[in-house]
């Protein structure tokens, strides 16, 4: 199984980003940007999601991504996992009620 897409768009660009190991609070992205736009004060700095939510097109999970250093708002992380009927569909048969016929 192929691993689900992740990126952040930050001021309208996307940029990969990856978990650095399993079970990490954070995670890196992937390319140029290897110091934190807005405090300049680190490098290879994290980025953190707050407010889980599903996309509106139904196809990924989003979240607001902080920065770990200084905590500023960057952007939307969106993590795209693979989905045959959509998230909402794939929750409800995972988390629902199990039905008998």
């Amino acid at each position: 199984m192929t691993p689900p897409a992740m990126f952040i768009t930050v001021d309208g660009t996307r940029h990969d980003i990856v978990t650095p190991f399993d079970g990490a609070d954070h995670a890196t992205i992937k390319g140029e940007m290897k110091q934190c736009p807005k405090c300049r004060a680190c490098d290879m700095f994290g980025v953190r999601g707050k407010g889980v939510r599903i996309a509106p097109d139904d196809r990924a999970y989003e979240a607001d991504g902080y920065t770990a250093c200084c905590g500023a708002y960057l952007g939307i992380i969106r993590v795209e996992p693979s989905t045959i009927f959509g998230l909402r569909e794939d929750e409800a048969v995972l988390y629902g009620r199990v039905r008998v016929y």
